[in-house]
């Protein structure tokens, strides 16, 4: 700091752990005023209220969870240090810049902006599984808003702390009481890793609604570095089967192409239009098909080229372009029906016509490369 001479102004309370402040060189430390704390510290205006919000979302929910699991409740230290990471990880960015502009801290231009709060339905449902008295769950969260956390020592408080101390490294290490190790989660194999990955892609195969379970699974056993994966994972499984389903020429389920699926794939066709699959083109006419629209998702996994084939299709009689719609697949090998292929010309020489049943599943074989691909990519994070 001081090399790159930066000025720096730290504001902070007056509390009682402050009184002494060591000397700073790059740094200049101004108080609050007296009780004007829930003015101007923004950690008050709402961040350290937003953070026990999730944190004890999270302590609801696990005590649901033990409830259906019929087994006894307990919270360890290692379960609460998680959900404290949670929980200051679902505070936004929006809700700290908005803390802080609401303490005066911004330029007089810039206000606040109040963040939209979306009512959670899940967590009231569970609040009230979990309790049978007339609290709300925002008493729960400020429960302990009046909790003192700091104050003065008596000298004789002081010195019985130090004599604590001074007891506690005397002690041997091997009086040490280990009872607590007990409480440790068993270390998981990689037999055991894997029967679990397996489990879960068996599971996500057979899920309807796979777009709206992935997110809770993640959040329940709290794998968010790994969220993102496992929803690709879940992707790819959707689209491979609605590029099966489109080359066998049937109608696909789009059930399970709303919503996460179309986040892939550049557009799809409405459930409303007269046009369901890729399979059933054959009455309409291909006008341009756009190659190639790169896939760096599986492209990255596959290490070879894998992309989006973009068709702009429009009826016969119909020239307007604006009436033109617009159908994304997902092919390493540009793989069509044969009624369709009459329409593209080939764009270059490794396009490959399915012209049986044999062929078709030699293609859908590679695509489940894919699908085997996110799984050992998984198997290798355990």
């Amino acid at each position: 700091m001081i090399t790159e001479k930066r000025k720096i102004l730290l504001f902070i309370d007056n509390c009682t752990a402050h009184n002494i402040v060591p000397p700073l060189k790059a740094m200049k430390v101004n108080f609050f005023p007296p009780n004007t704390t829930s003015k101007l510290q923004f950690l008050d205006q709402g961040i350290i209220e937003n953070f026990k919000s999730f944190y004890r979302k999270e302590v609801v929910r696990k005590l649901i969870t033990d409830m259906e699991q019929q087994s006894a409740s307990s919270i360890n230290v290692l379960h609460a240090i998680r959900m404290i990471d949670k929980a200051w990880r679902s505070v936004s960015m929006t809700t700290m810049s908005n803390c802080v502009k609401s303490c005066g801290f911004s330029k007089p231009q810039e206000e606040a902006s109040e963040e939209p709060q979306e009512p959670d339905m899940n967590l009231e449902a569970d609040w009230n599984k979990l309790q049978n008295i007339e609290v709300q769950f925002e008493d729960y969260v400020t429960c302990d808003e009046g909790l003192a956390t700091t104050r003065t020592l008596t000298d004789a408080e002081i010195i019985d702390i130090v004599n604590q101390h001074t007891d506690n490294d005397n002690v041997d290490e091997n009086d040490v009481d280990h009872t607590d190790l007990a409480d440790f989660e068993p270390v998981v194999s990689n037999k055991e890793a894997r029967a679990a990955i397996n489990t879960l892609r068996t599971y996500i195969e057979r899920c309807d609604d796979i777009e709206d379970r992935v997110p809770l699974i993640a959040d329940e056993i709290d794998i968010s570095p790994w969220k993102n994966l496992l929803m690709k994972f879940a992707q790819v499984h959707v689209c491979l089967e609605h590029l099966y389903r489109a080359e066998t020429c049937l109608r696909a389920d789009f059930v399970q192409l709303k919503p996460m699926a179309s986040k892939l794939l550049e557009s799809y066709v409405s459930e409303k239009s007269t046009i369901k699959t890729v399979g059933q083109l054959m009455n309409e006419v291909i006008h341009n098909i756009c190659i190639p629209i790169t896939n760096n998702i599986v492209q990255d996994h596959l290490n070879k080229p894998a992309a989006w084939y973009r068709l702009e299709l429009g009826f016969k009689e119909v020239s307007d372009v604006r009436n033109y719609k617009v159908v994304s697949v997902f092919s390493q090998l540009p793989v069509f029906p044969p009624q369709v292929w009459q329409h593209i010309e080939p764009p270059s020489e490794e396009i490959v016509e399915v012209t049986s049943v044999e062929e078709l599943k030699y293609h859908h074989t590679k695509y489940m490369f894919i699908s085997d691909k996110y799984s050992r990519k998984l198997d290798f994070l355990m």
